[in-house]
């Protein structure tokens, strides 16, 4: 998060929520944006579940038969947030 940070010119967030109470408001935003009071939700009630989840996956396979490369973690975020902010996903 302090790379993606540093590569956006955001301030890094220093915040940290109880579980439940993420939960709780993906709920509560979900619903929002069904009435129509929000366009899109900030988070839903299945991302706030698989946020507590470590996941790491293998690239091997798709090296080996695609030959797929890595980008720079920092060239990476920089295109994503450039891609998030021509979209109007992002500030």
């Amino acid at each position: 998060m302090d790379l993606l940070a540093e590569v956006s010119g955001r301030p890094p967030v220093r915040w940290r929520i109880p579980h439940g109470v993420a939960q709780a408001w993906a709920y509560v935003d979900v619903g929002l944006c069904r009435l129509g009071l929000r366009r899109l939700p900030t988070a839903t009630p299945e991302k706030v579940r698989l946020s507590r989840r470590y996941e790491w996956f293998s690239p091997a396979k798709a090296m080996r038969e695609l030959g797929y490369t890595f980008a720079p973690a920092r060239e990476a975020l920089r295109k994503a947030v450039e891609w998030y902010r021509a979209h109007g996903y992002a500030p």
